[in-house]
């Protein structure tokens, strides 16, 4: 976890201090003259001197820049991230791939999506934040699995093409057994190795795919993190508002718990929410936007003014 968290900080980290050099790594130097000619060249298309006016733009100079480039690790506690991508190859370890539908009804059945199997974990790191949540016995199961469903598609998103390629690579390595690519990709036998794939990413495999990727690392267990407090909110803004619900909306009849949930509706604003439909058990359907929605509101009611006075379209 430090390895993964010191490689995937931000170039705004490490100006800021967060971090300290790396120590006992003798590539550093190859890493930093790598790195500082890749950022000139989209910088500054290559122009030593541009790229260096750049720079002192923000107060800084090559000196200063450069042993931010190589392997750092932060220098106190490690950020909360990290918290999520430990819960996560802890369940890894721990699943078996027999049973699989039965713990995950957010697995649809006919229609997977690419590499779940090796993606559950986050939903099981996701379930054990929500299970710490009071709000929760708002939602049935069939609406706690559509929720899940969305994490597990958004960690698809992320992870499927590197995915992919590793998987391309444990592919041709069975070359070596005798196995020509083509068989093993296509073949009558593509998805035992596949699975043969999955299990080696529970063992261990997974952990030093994130290490060899930590910027993906990150970006996975921090949309873990916003998928949490996206949920939980929803939920807390639920059971607080749905008294007021049943008397605006539905003439004050009991909707009963959520029943259905359709998520990412929109595109994702403000670290991940989306607009979601909620069917109640009734049948009641209701759509929620996750932002204030006063702007709206003092539209309709400024609206409804000029329109009270005969206010001309034109």
């Amino acid at each position: 976890l430090v390895a993964i968290a010191g490689r995937s900080a931000s170039l705004q980290e490490r100006l800021e201090g967060a971090c300290v050099s790396a120590p006992g790594n003798h590539q550093t130097e190859k890493k930093i003259e790598y790195c500082l000619k890749e950022w000139v060249d989209v910088v500054a298309e290559g122009d030593q001197q541009l790229f260096a006016k750049r720079l002192a733009y923000d107060g800084l100079n090559l000196n200063a820049i450069r042993p931010l480039l190589g392997d750092v690790e932060f220098a106190g506690r490690l950020p909360s991230w990290t918290e999520n991508l430990d819960s996560v190859l802890q369940s890894s370890a721990q699943l078996e791939i027999d049973g699989l539908h039965d713990l995950f009804p957010c697995i649809a059945d006919g229609d997977p999506l690419p590499f779940e199997e090796i993606l559950l974990p986050f939903v099981v790191a996701a379930r054990k934040r929500l299970h710490a949540s009071e709000h929760c016995d708002y939602l049935t199961d069939k609406a706690r699995a559509a929720l899940e469903h969305f994490l597990l598609t958004r960690m698809s998103d992320l992870g499927s093409r590197v995915l992919e390629l590793e998987f391309n690579a444990f592919l041709a390595c069975l070359q070596f057994s005798g196995i020509p690519y083509s068989a093993a990709s296509r073949g009558k036998d593509s998805r035992k190795h596949y699975l043969e794939f999955v299990q080696n990413m529970r063992t261990g495999g997974l952990c030093l795919l994130l290490k060899d990727y930590p910027v993906l690392a990150r970006r996975l267990a921090t949309r873990l993190e916003q998928w949490v407090q996206l949920t939980d909110e929803f939920v807390a803004r639920l059971r607080a508002d749905l008294a007021q619900i049943r008397s605006v909306f539905f003439e004050n009849k009991d909707v009963g718990k959520v029943a259905d949930l359709e998520p990412g509706l929109s595109d994702s604003h403000r670290q991940g929410r989306t607009v979601i439909v909620v069917t109640f058990e009734s049948g009641a359907k209701l759509v929620y936007k996750p932002k204030d929605m006063g702007l709206e509101e003092d539209y309709f009611q400024f609206a409804d003014w000029l329109n009270a006075r005969g206010s001309p379209l034109d």
